[in-house]
């Protein structure tokens, strides 16, 4: 991939089972960067020619606990000074704009951060994504935008300037807001895994029950403005859950990791234990359970399927 950063900087990034190689692009000329490091997240180059980014190194897998992870470090002057908040993951960074969005569990956060500075809260989602404009970091704009999608409102653009953010509405599109139901539960190896929920409000229970997950690649399940994917059913009076399995990108590197390769069957481990504690939680049988899962996500439908293939997990 090629990534547009702060002051026109431009880093090319290569991916290979989620370890990750970067490179400065100067015209015809590449630079690598970090070979010490499993994982980087460039940020930018600033007036000195200095690269600004976010790396890893290390990784704990299950058959190696002996290894210790380090938290991510920030590299490169100013950003070695900022403080990050100390829960979650950073998921984008904007060097001149002191904004920074942090994930967990699923969870998505936008935050005002610079040197030496505490970070503060300035927008939070409980499931779905905040998509920063890559443009206005580009141009190194004293506005950013980013176009807010998640079930609790309908879609909009969250305008931020300094430490004042604007909510700038689009067209409304009649349908409800829908709340945001987030859970946890224990696979087979006791691994917590989140999962979040949600329905019309209107309802007590739901008719029936959809469970979907992706979980490969270090990529997030599909949540957004769920109308757009779901909206017969959740009009129907449906409840659509979301399973944050591992192999997904919803916690950090290393939950990637743990779903990945010869720790695969994790995922479907985890997919099945949300299906499990949905269905109780809602209290929806299993002929009224239904699972989703497309192209990786497909993986853990049939695997499920394989799994448990009586009817006594869903129909």
């Amino acid at each position: 991939t090629i990534n547009k950063t702060g002051g026109r900087s431009l880093y090319l990034q290569s991916s290979n089972a989620g370890f990750t190689r970067t490179w400065r692009v100067e015209g015809k000329k590449l630079t690598e960067l970090d070979k010490d490091t499993i994982y980087q997240m460039p940020v930018g180059q600033i007036l000195n020619g200095e690269d600004c980014r976010v790396v890893k190194r290390g990784v704990v897998l299950e058959t190696t606990p002996r290894r210790k992870t380090p938290h991510y470090e920030l590299r490169g002057w100013p950003l070695k000074d900022w403080n990050l908040p100390s829960d979650g993951f950073p998921i984008w960074i904007s060097l001149e704009g002191g904004f920074a969005l942090m994930m967990k569990n699923g969870q998505e956060s936008l935050w005002k951060c610079g040197p030496h500075k505490n970070p503060k809260l300035l927008y939070h989602i409980s499931a779905g994504e905040i998509l920063p404009n890559p443009y206005a970091n580009w141009e190194s704009a004293l506005v950013h935008t980013f176009h807010i999608m998640t079930p609790e409102t309908d879609p909009f653009v969250l305008s931020a300037v300094h430490d004042d953010i604007f909510k700038i509405p689009l067209k409304k599109t009649g349908f409800p807001a829908l709340k945001v139901h987030n859970s946890s539960t224990r696979s087979m190896d006791g691994k917590e895994v989140p999962f979040a929920w949600i329905m019309k409000s209107t309802r007590k229970s739901p008719k029936a029950l959809l469970v979907t997950a992706y979980g490969s690649y270090g990529q997030t399940t599909v949540v957004r403005w769920p109308w757009q994917y779901w909206g017969p059913l959740i009009e129907k009076g449906w409840a659509i859950a979301y399973a944050y399995v591992r192999g997904g990108g919803e916690k950090d590197f290393d939950w990637a990791e743990g779903g990945r390769r010869e720790h695969r069957h994790r995922s479907v481990e985890d997919m099945i234990a949300v299906v499990k504690a949905c269905r109780e939680a809602l209290g929806v049988p299993a002929n009224k359970t239904a699972i989703y899962g497309r192209s990786a996500g497909g993986f853990l439908v049939g695997s499920a399927l394989a799994r448990v293939s009586d009817g006594s997990l869903f129909g």
